[in-house]
């Protein structure tokens, strides 16, 4: 094996070994980015965990179970009675 050969056989793994190290190091700051996020969007909603704090704000679950007799309600968008749900 010539000296050229060997050379470039290092600098491709010395690369290989940065580029390694570089997308190690830009995942674990967007890791951490993401769960910044997520504690901020907990914090904003812990005030929710007293549903009558969320009743008070208009906030109402899509999983929870809201009556609706059908009647219409003037300003209010009309959705045909069991459209949404």
């Amino acid at each position: 094996m010539t000296r050229t050969a060997r050379l470039g056989r290092c600098g491709v793994l010395v690369l290989t070994g940065l580029l390694g190290a570089w997308l190690g190091a830009a995942t674990a700051r967007a890791e951490d980015a993401s769960k910044a996020d997520i504690e901020a969007l907990k914090k904003s909603l812990a005030k929710y965990e007293d549903y009558t704090a969320a009743i008070r704000d208009l906030y109402l679950s899509t999983e929870g179970c809201v009556y609706y007799g059908g009647e219409k309600i003037d300003g209010a968008m009309y959705y045909p009675k069991g459209a949404m749900g």
